[in-house]
């Protein structure tokens, strides 16, 4: 778990079930209303960024049960809360997860991403393949992509 704090400003990678109930009241608000029923397994990663206790972007790290020889994360999705947009905060974000996956305890991670909005991939494509050169993380975009 990485837990890096500002004075209001919270980022974190970790299980879900930690930050549930912090996640909870924004979910059923409709802050996240496009991934808001995304059901969460026991190994699934949360990477979020909070703002005063409430998330304001988070993403679904799940590993990939069939990677061999090193640890292997899908970027399920990354949503920013719909009053937050277009402010960096998801390229802030992806920041965090490379930097995760860039000092994993079992090695160095490798990142799959399956799939885009249309302003996912105006916005973070690029930011990704930037990030994937910096930390040496290598990005998977699998077909669909």
């Amino acid at each position: 778990m990485i837990i890096l704090m500002s004075s209001k400003t919270t980022h974190y990678i970790g299980h879900f079930k930690d930050v549930a109930d912090l996640m909870r009241p924004s979910l059923q608000r409709g802050d996240f209303a496009v991934f808001a029923g995304t059901p969460w397994g026991d190994t699934d990663l949360v990477a979020a960024i909070f703002d005063d206790g409430k998330p304001i972007v988070f993403s679904k790290l799940s590993p990939n049960p069939y990677a061999q020889g090193r640890p292997e994360f899908f970027i399920n999705f990354i949503e920013v809360a719909k009053d937050r947009r277009h402010r960096g905060l998801g390229t802030q974000l992806l920041g965090d997860i490379f930097q995760f996956a860039s000092t994993h305890p079992s090695g160095k991670a490798e990142l799959l991403m399956d799939g885009f909005t249309p302003d996912g991939k105006e916005y973070l494509l690029r930011q990704m393949t930037k990030l994937s050169e910096e930390t040496g993380v290598n990005i998977v975009f699998v077909p669909g992509s």
